[in-house]
């Protein structure tokens, strides 16, 4: 959201090359992606990140083993900011500039005008990217499976993994088949709740 607002500001300096900045992790692929992340947060003083922390005096740090769930969280963050950043901006651009104005020649604060007049009107598109982002969060996939294939032990071993490993690895169909449906549902009971919140007809 805070990329979108700055965006949506023609004044920003250096406004292309941040757009550009940010709309990079959705360029990369995603197996590219999550080799080049394995790469950076590999342990020991060859990983970027440790690299970097070596500067500051930092001892290397092992992130994919001491830190795994972070770690995937942040890249997975990383991953869909872009997405996010495009329907926000396009969702605060739709937004009439008499509302703003007149809320403005009343006084209102560039947060106030955020907050009172531009996030209600927003608020379908908002409700539309959490529905969105859940979904292809609970399936995320290849991300982890390629940064630490559910390890250290079960510590990042998500819904899409342990479905993975039943269904292809052990062979258990009836197991992964049952964790599909039951994802599935949840995902489902979501996405009616943020239909609701955000009032839209469906």
């Amino acid at each position: 959201m805070l990329a979108a607002v700055l965006l949506s500001k023609s004044t920003l300096p250096g406004r292309s090359l941040f757009a550009g900045a940010i709309l990079l992790p959705m360029v990369v692929p995603e197996v590219v992606a999550s080799l080049a992340w394995a790469s950076m947060l590999a342990p020991g003083e060859l990983g970027t990140v440790n690299r970097a922390l070596g500067l500051f005096g930092v001892e290397p740090l092992s992130l994919l083993q001491d830190h795994a769930m972070a770690s995937i969280i942040v890249v997975n963050t990383w991953r869909g900011i872009a997405f996010a950043m495009i329907m926000f901006q396009a969702a605060i651009e739709g937004v009439s500039d008499d509302l703003i104005e007149a809320a403005r020649i009343d006084g209102a604060k560039s947060r106030q005008v955020f907050r009172y007049i531009t996030l209600p009107i927003i608020r379908g598109p908002v409700f539309l990217f959490l529905l969105l982002t859940t979904i292809t969060t609970a399936s995320v996939f290849g991300l982890v499976y390629f940064l630490t294939r559910g390890g250290p032990g079960t510590q990042t071993e998500l819904t899409s993994i342990y479905i993975y490993k039943h269904s292809f690895a052990f062979f258990q169909l009836g197991l992964g088949s049952a964790a599909s449906v039951i994802m599935l549902v949840v995902v489902l009971v979501l996405g009616l709740t943020y239909v609701r919140l955000a009032k839209v007809e469906v």
